[in-house]
Protein backbone atom coordinates (compact mmCIF):
# COMPACT_ATOMS: atom_id res chain seq x y z
CA UNK A 1 0.00 0.00 0.00
CA UNK A 2 3.03 2.31 0.52
CA UNK A 3 3.44 2.47 -2.90
CA UNK A 4 0.00 3.31 -3.77
CA UNK A 5 -0.12 5.87 -1.19
CA UNK A 6 3.13 7.43 -2.36
CA UNK A 7 1.57 7.64 -5.80
CA UNK A 8 -1.49 9.39 -4.64
CA UNK A 9 -0.15 11.91 -2.26
CA UNK A 10 2.67 12.76 -5.64
CA UNK A 11 -0.60 13.07 -7.28
CA UNK A 12 -2.52 15.25 -4.98
CA UNK A 13 0.44 17.55 -3.99
CA UNK A 14 1.07 17.93 -7.74
CA UNK A 15 -2.40 18.84 -8.20
CA UNK A 16 -2.42 21.17 -5.31
CA UNK A 17 0.67 22.90 -7.30
CA UNK A 18 -1.25 23.10 -10.19
CA UNK A 19 -4.20 24.43 -8.10
CA UNK A 20 -1.99 27.17 -6.02
CA UNK A 21 -0.32 28.04 -9.32
CA UNK A 22 -3.93 28.73 -11.86
CA UNK A 23 -4.78 30.64 -8.15
CA UNK A 24 -2.08 32.69 -8.28
CA UNK A 25 -2.37 33.56 -12.19
CA UNK A 26 -5.63 34.40 -11.34
CA UNK A 27 -5.28 36.72 -8.91
CA UNK A 28 -2.41 38.01 -11.30
CA UNK A 29 -4.85 38.55 -13.70
CA UNK A 30 -7.62 39.81 -11.49
CA UNK A 31 -5.14 42.39 -10.10
CA UNK A 32 -3.91 43.60 -13.72
CA UNK A 33 -7.61 43.85 -14.21
CA UNK A 34 -8.18 45.77 -11.34
CA UNK A 35 -5.31 47.84 -12.07
CA UNK A 36 -6.37 48.87 -15.57
CA UNK A 37 -9.88 49.37 -14.90
CA UNK A 38 -8.26 51.66 -12.15
CA UNK A 39 -6.26 52.99 -14.95
CA UNK A 40 -9.10 53.60 -17.55
CA UNK A 41 -11.23 55.03 -15.08
CA UNK A 42 -8.78 57.53 -13.75
CA UNK A 43 -8.21 58.86 -17.58
CA UNK A 44 -12.21 58.74 -18.27
CA UNK A 45 -12.67 60.97 -14.95
CA UNK A 46 -9.68 63.12 -15.99
CA UNK A 47 -11.38 63.62 -19.52
CA UNK A 48 -14.79 64.19 -18.11
CA UNK A 49 -13.34 67.13 -16.09
CA UNK A 50 -11.38 68.36 -18.89
CA UNK A 51 -14.76 67.99 -21.09
CA UNK A 52 -16.57 69.96 -17.91
CA UNK A 53 -13.97 72.50 -17.55
CA UNK A 54 -13.76 73.19 -21.21
CA UNK A 55 -17.74 73.71 -21.46
CA UNK A 56 -17.94 76.12 -18.22
CA UNK A 57 -15.43 77.76 -19.72
CA UNK A 58 -17.45 78.24 -23.73
CA UNK A 59 -20.21 79.12 -21.79
CA UNK A 60 -18.62 81.81 -19.61
CA UNK A 61 -17.06 83.29 -22.69
CA UNK A 62 -20.48 83.49 -24.61
CA UNK A 63 -21.88 85.13 -20.78
CA UNK A 64 -19.38 87.46 -20.83
CA UNK A 65 -20.17 88.14 -24.94
CA UNK A 66 -23.78 88.17 -24.24
CA UNK A 67 -23.37 90.64 -21.13
CA UNK A 68 -21.53 92.97 -23.31
CA UNK A 69 -23.62 92.86 -26.47
CA UNK A 70 -26.66 93.45 -23.91
CA UNK A 71 -24.36 96.73 -22.24
CA UNK A 72 -23.67 97.80 -25.65
CA UNK A 73 -27.40 97.62 -26.61
CA UNK A 74 -28.44 99.23 -23.26
CA UNK A 75 -25.81 102.26 -23.58
CA UNK A 76 -26.92 102.88 -27.16
CA UNK A 77 -30.88 103.10 -26.33
CA UNK A 78 -30.05 105.19 -23.50
CA UNK A 79 -27.49 107.74 -25.61
CA UNK A 80 -31.02 107.88 -27.93
CA UNK A 81 -33.27 108.43 -25.42
CA UNK A 82 -31.37 111.16 -23.68
CA UNK A 83 -30.64 113.04 -27.42
CA UNK A 84 -34.07 112.63 -27.99
CA UNK A 85 -34.90 114.23 -24.67
CA UNK A 86 -32.64 117.05 -25.49
CA UNK A 87 -34.60 117.93 -28.67
CA UNK A 88 -37.85 117.06 -27.04
CA UNK A 89 -37.01 119.99 -24.37
CA UNK A 90 -35.90 122.30 -27.49
CA UNK A 91 -39.25 121.70 -28.95
CA UNK A 92 -41.33 121.97 -25.67
CA UNK A 93 -39.49 125.56 -25.03
CA UNK A 94 -39.52 126.47 -28.72
CA UNK A 95 -43.63 126.69 -27.98
CA UNK A 96 -43.58 128.36 -24.89
CA UNK A 97 -41.78 131.00 -25.36
CA UNK A 98 -43.01 134.66 -24.45
CA UNK A 99 -45.39 135.72 -26.12
CA UNK A 100 -43.62 138.77 -28.32
CA UNK A 101 -40.57 136.01 -29.18
CA UNK A 102 -42.77 132.98 -30.21
CA UNK A 103 -44.68 135.89 -32.52
CA UNK A 104 -41.59 136.72 -34.24
CA UNK A 105 -40.87 133.45 -34.80
CA UNK A 106 -44.10 132.51 -36.51
CA UNK A 107 -43.17 135.20 -38.76
CA UNK A 108 -39.89 134.09 -39.34
CA UNK A 109 -40.80 130.72 -40.08
CA UNK A 110 -43.67 131.59 -42.38
CA UNK A 111 -41.16 134.73 -44.02
CA UNK A 112 -38.65 131.45 -45.23
CA UNK A 113 -41.13 129.54 -46.62
CA UNK A 114 -42.71 132.51 -48.28
CA UNK A 115 -39.57 133.62 -49.76
CA UNK A 116 -40.51 133.22 -53.38
CA UNK A 117 -43.19 136.15 -53.05
CA UNK A 118 -46.50 133.58 -54.17
CA UNK A 119 -48.25 134.07 -50.92
CA UNK A 120 -50.94 131.55 -49.36
CA UNK A 121 -52.56 130.88 -46.66
CA UNK A 122 -51.19 130.71 -43.26
CA UNK A 123 -52.48 127.86 -40.83
CA UNK A 124 -52.01 127.36 -37.38
CA UNK A 125 -53.00 125.30 -34.31
CA UNK A 126 -55.95 126.71 -32.61
CA UNK A 127 -54.05 128.97 -30.06
CA UNK A 128 -52.03 130.09 -32.03
CA UNK A 129 -54.66 131.38 -34.77
CA UNK A 130 -56.24 133.20 -32.12
CA UNK A 131 -53.00 134.48 -30.63
CA UNK A 132 -50.98 135.40 -33.23
CA UNK A 133 -53.09 134.29 -36.03
CA UNK A 134 -53.73 138.41 -36.89
CA UNK A 135 -50.45 139.53 -36.21
CA UNK A 136 -48.28 137.43 -37.98
CA UNK A 137 -50.75 137.76 -41.41
CA UNK A 138 -50.48 141.68 -40.96
CA UNK A 139 -46.56 141.56 -40.18
CA UNK A 140 -45.85 139.42 -43.01
CA UNK A 141 -48.14 141.37 -45.73
CA UNK A 142 -46.64 144.78 -44.33
CA UNK A 143 -43.33 143.67 -45.49
CA UNK A 144 -44.00 142.65 -48.30
CA UNK A 145 -45.94 145.74 -49.50
CA UNK A 146 -43.02 147.77 -47.72
CA UNK A 147 -40.71 146.16 -50.23
CA UNK A 148 -42.68 147.14 -53.40
CA UNK A 149 -43.20 150.36 -52.13
CA UNK A 150 -39.46 150.80 -52.19
CA UNK A 151 -39.26 149.54 -55.83
CA UNK A 152 -41.67 151.82 -57.21
CA UNK A 153 -40.29 155.14 -54.93
CA UNK A 154 -37.10 153.34 -57.03
CA UNK A 155 -38.62 154.18 -60.29
CA UNK A 156 -39.76 157.40 -59.15
CA UNK A 157 -36.58 158.43 -57.89
CA UNK A 158 -35.24 157.94 -61.43
CA UNK A 159 -37.72 160.49 -62.67
CA UNK A 160 -36.88 163.01 -59.77
CA UNK A 161 -33.22 162.68 -60.31
CA UNK A 162 -33.74 163.55 -63.87
CA UNK A 163 -35.73 166.55 -62.82
CA UNK A 164 -32.90 167.77 -59.99
CA UNK A 165 -30.44 167.67 -62.93
CA UNK A 166 -32.25 170.59 -65.10
CA UNK A 167 -33.66 167.57 -67.56
CA UNK A 168 -37.09 166.98 -68.30
CA UNK A 169 -38.53 163.46 -68.06
CA UNK A 170 -39.94 162.44 -71.83
CA UNK A 171 -43.24 160.95 -71.67
CA UNK A 172 -41.95 157.65 -72.68
CA UNK A 173 -40.14 157.36 -69.45
CA UNK A 174 -43.01 158.77 -67.58
CA UNK A 175 -44.89 155.90 -68.73
CA UNK A 176 -42.10 153.00 -67.92
CA UNK A 177 -41.88 154.70 -64.24
CA UNK A 178 -45.44 154.87 -63.93
CA UNK A 179 -45.73 151.42 -65.35
CA UNK A 180 -42.57 149.84 -63.38
CA UNK A 181 -44.68 151.13 -60.10
CA UNK A 182 -47.69 149.60 -60.68
CA UNK A 183 -46.22 146.25 -61.56
CA UNK A 184 -44.12 146.59 -58.66
CA UNK A 185 -46.94 146.75 -56.72
CA UNK A 186 -48.81 144.11 -58.51
CA UNK A 187 -45.81 141.47 -58.44
CA UNK A 188 -45.73 139.51 -55.22
CA UNK A 189 -48.88 137.69 -53.72
CA UNK A 190 -50.31 138.82 -49.86
CA UNK A 191 -51.03 135.95 -47.72
CA UNK A 192 -54.37 135.53 -45.83
CA UNK A 193 -55.15 133.51 -42.66
CA UNK A 194 -56.89 129.92 -43.37
CA UNK A 195 -60.45 130.02 -42.09
CA UNK A 196 -59.47 126.26 -40.83
CA UNK A 197 -56.78 125.37 -38.21
CA UNK A 198 -53.73 122.60 -38.18
CA UNK A 199 -52.97 120.00 -36.19
CA UNK A 200 -49.44 120.60 -35.36
CA UNK A 201 -48.03 121.65 -31.43
CA UNK A 202 -46.81 124.63 -32.70
CA UNK A 203 -44.85 126.64 -36.05
CA UNK A 204 -47.30 127.31 -39.58
CA UNK A 205 -48.23 125.83 -42.41
CA UNK A 206 -48.33 127.75 -45.66
CA UNK A 207 -51.14 126.32 -47.94
CA UNK A 208 -50.96 126.62 -51.51
CA UNK A 209 -54.21 125.11 -53.05
CA UNK A 210 -53.30 121.64 -52.56
CA UNK A 211 -49.77 121.86 -51.62
CA UNK A 212 -48.87 122.45 -48.31
CA UNK A 213 -45.35 123.69 -47.09
CA UNK A 214 -44.95 122.39 -43.30
CA UNK A 215 -43.11 124.83 -41.18
CA UNK A 216 -44.72 123.08 -37.91
CA UNK A 217 -41.95 123.26 -34.73
CA UNK A 218 -42.06 119.98 -34.32
CA UNK A 219 -40.59 119.02 -38.47
CA UNK A 220 -38.22 121.47 -37.82
CA UNK A 221 -36.76 120.46 -34.40
CA UNK A 222 -37.37 116.62 -36.20
CA UNK A 223 -34.94 118.04 -38.92
CA UNK A 224 -32.50 119.36 -36.68
CA UNK A 225 -32.54 116.38 -34.75
CA UNK A 226 -31.14 114.14 -37.98
CA UNK A 227 -28.54 116.73 -39.06
CA UNK A 228 -26.99 117.61 -35.18
CA UNK A 229 -27.44 114.27 -33.58
CA UNK A 230 -23.69 113.67 -33.85
CA UNK A 231 -22.76 117.25 -32.13
CA UNK A 232 -25.17 116.75 -29.52
CA UNK A 233 -24.30 113.54 -28.75
CA UNK A 234 -20.38 114.99 -28.81
CA UNK A 235 -21.75 117.19 -26.38
CA UNK A 236 -23.53 114.59 -23.82
CA UNK A 237 -21.10 112.24 -24.16
CA UNK A 238 -17.45 114.34 -24.88
CA UNK A 239 -15.41 110.85 -23.89
CA UNK A 240 -17.53 108.51 -25.62
CA UNK A 241 -18.69 106.56 -22.52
Amino acid sequence: MNGLDNISNKILAEAEDQAKEILAGAERQAAEIAEKSEADAARELAEGRRAIEARRADLAEKARLAASLEHRRLLATTRQELIGQVFSTALDRLIHLPAEEYRRLLILLAEQALADGEGGELLFNERDRAAHGDAVVSAINAKLVSGKVSQVTGSVQGVVETVRRGGLPTIDSLKQSVKSAAEGLSQGRLVTLAEDCAPIPGGVVVRRGKIELNCALDVSVRMLAESMAFEVSALLFPEGA
